[in-house]
């Protein structure tokens, strides 16, 4: 029996109904010792083509590896000519979130918060919180 397409699933449910990317993102860091993190994020693109970006980070902390995720997904969208694209962020921090939107004050990673704004000026983001494990 043949297995159904994941790919066209995704791509009727989410992205090509609604003309937008999606990408769901997600990041884990040992915060003693080495402090390693690593992160990853799908992109659901509106074609329905998936793409995934990850890596790794040392001396990092969740929210920096949670944050690089979110950029590194933008900067592929970038690197593709996509500016002006709508794309709803699915990000399971939801002072990440917050702060995003401005209703946090951005204290720490700084350097990164100033890659996402440049990187988010290029796009109609919408950012949302969905709790881990949900």
């Amino acid at each position: 029996m043949p297995q159904p397409d994941i790919n066209s699933q995704l791509s009727s449910a989410l992205g090509t109904q609604t003309g937008r990317a999606w990408v769901y993102t997600d990041g884990s860091a040992i915060t003693t010792g080495d402090r390693i993190g690593t992160y990853a994020a799908m992109i659901l693109l509106p074609s329905g083509h998936r793409v995934p970006v990850w890596g790794g980070c040392n001396q990092t902390t969740i929210d920096r590896v949670e944050l690089t995720a979110i950029n590194h997904a933008l900067y592929y969208l970038l690197s593709q000519h996509l500016n002006g694209l709508g794309v709803q962020v699915i990000c399971d921090r939801q002072a990440m979130v917050a702060s995003a939107c401005g209703d946090y004050k951005r204290r720490s990673n700084t350097d990164l918060w100033a890659q996402f704004d440049a990187l988010s000026s290029s796009f109609d983001i919408a950012m949302q919180y969905v709790p881990r494990n949900s």
